[in-house]
């Protein structure tokens, strides 16, 4: 076997691999068989100290409406899920 060969035997694989792997996120993604794992960092972008109050009050319940947005939406399409998503919240 050449190296052209091999090479392109090569690349063809990993291709095959990133389709798969995207395949498979977007099936588990869709499919809702589990809650969606969220996670909230909330990051002081400017530093000022109207952002850190604003941050440092923040709570897990102020991301409610999200949840409640996407039990809405799994409803409209017909999907029974008793949690859309499960919220991490990396708070002060």
């Amino acid at each position: 076997m050449t190296f052209r060969r091999l090479r392109i035997l090569l690349l063809l694989g990993v291709l095959a691999a990133a389709i798969s792997l995207t395949w498979l996120e977007q099936f588990m993604v869709r499919g809702w068989r589990a809650p969606l794992d969220v996670a909230v960092i909330p990051i002081n972008g400017d530093g000022s100290l109207q952002a850190t109050e604003t941050l440092r009050a923040l709570r897990a319940a102020d991301f409610a409406d999200i949840n409640a947005f996407l039990e809405r939406e799994t409803a409209r399409y017909g999907v029974k899920q008793w949690q859309a998503m499960q919220l991490t919240c990396c708070l002060n």
